[in-house]
């Protein structure tokens, strides 16, 4: 129902679907429960760009009602923006964070090997020296 303090340019159109009932039955007056059979339902759609007048037929609340809509997707958007790129950049630091702690695996594993190998050759010179020491031990008690 149009506010009465607003002029009303065009009659107001429904965005509600309607019952269209022909004139006539083809079924020939078959009713169930008083309604006609052959009902037909149709739906009044606007188009995707109003007319002027039909903007003009909307009261105040309604075009307020609808800017909010629009400012309220406009920051909805920028929030999801916003969010989206917060994420991108928090991707970026932890795919960083993974190649680092892969470098650092890596060094950590040639650093290990590294030891490793010193140790082995630290083991191998002890045995080495054990064995000196011991011939010469036994050079000195056969001598």
């Amino acid at each position: 129902m149009p506010n009465s303090d607003l002029p009303v340019a065009s009659p107001l159109v429904s965005l509600s679907p309607q019952v269209v009932v022909p004139e006539e039955n083809p079924l020939d007056g078959d009713e169930v429960d008083g309604v006609f059979a052959s009902m037909d339902m149709d739906f009044n759609t606007p188009p995707s760009s109003p007319p002027v007048s039909f903007l003009h037929s909307w009261t105040i609340s309604e075009r307020q009602r609808i800017e909010d809509r629009r400012r309220s997707n406009l920051l909805r958007g920028v929030q999801l923006k916003t969010r989206h790129e917060k994420f991108k950049k928090n991707r970026q630091n932890a795919e960083a964070a993974l190649e680092r702690s892969k470098r650092n695996e890596a060094l950590a594993k040639k650093e290990l090997a590294s030891f490793r190998s010193k140790m082995c050759k630290d083991e191998a010179e002890a045995k080495r020296i054990n064995k000196q020491t011991l011939d010469l031990e036994i050079t000195l008690i056969v001598n």
